[in-house]
């Protein structure tokens, strides 16, 4: 696995939240926000395929063209998991999933979690007396 630029996280992004193949022209679709232009997105693609976070899933027609379709090859908490690993920073995570895949990788002991779980009763507790 490699670290992706900003503009390849972003499409990735697209890929995890949707959960389903996707050609280039749904994923500009997908993303009005985006930061990147839509003619760069063959580019971007060719790089995620390059890297294997992405695989060719299939052909999807339209009245003029055939095209591709894509499908993410790892999830994002994956990802996440592998930039912790690289001591790279991570983009935001859903905390719970990420600390789930992270167990599953071993590296949360269950005296970790029992640590955890202190940390978030401790912030709960103290959200309930800011809260009175």
């Amino acid at each position: 696995m490699e670290i992706l630029s900003n503009n390849e996280f972003e499409i990735m992004s697209i890929f995890w939240s949707e959960k389903r193949p996707l050609s280039g022209s749904e994923i500009i679709s997908l993303s009005p926000h985006r930061s990147w232009k839509e003619r760069s997105i063959h580019v971007l693609l060719n790089s995620l395929l390059e890297k294997k976070m992405i695989r060719v899933s299939g052909f999807t027609s339209t009245r003029t063209n055939i095209g591709r379709t894509f499908t993410a090859c790892c999830t994002q908490e994956d990802y996440m998991v592998f930039l912790f690993r690289s001591g790279e920073k991570p983009a935001k995570v859903n905390a719970g999933r990420l600390f789930s895949a992270l167990h599953d990788q071993g590296m949360i002991s269950e005296s970790s979690i029992q640590e955890l779980e202190k940390i978030i009763q401790s912030l709960k507790d103290e959200g309930d007396k800011e809260g009175s």
